[in-house]
């Protein structure tokens, strides 16, 4: 995952948008061990199309420095920041 958004930001385009669970994805801390639990859109089940719940609340994901840290050195790295 983190190959691909690095890819991505690299990318000449000028808006470089990732969904919170791509981004989660590159640390194995707060990535869910079940991809499955990542999905978003589940078709097959017409009751709940769109289910996605973050699993780490936007004040605990503050405090994570490592995963932080590295999103933003990656910002900084592709000439975004």
């Amino acid at each position: 995952a983190k190959i691909i958004i690095l890819q991505n930001l690299y990318a000449p385009s000028m808006w470089a948008i990732f969904q919170m669970q791509d981004l989660l994805s590159i640390d194995g801390r707060l990535r869910r061990e079940d991809p499955a639990d990542e999905r978003i859109n589940n078709p097959a089940n017409p009751q709940h199309y769109w289910q996605y719940r973050m699993h780490i609340s936007l004040e605990d994901l503050l405090k994570e420095d490592d995963f932080n840290n590295q999103v933003y050195a990656s910002v900084i790295q592709t000439g975004r920041g």
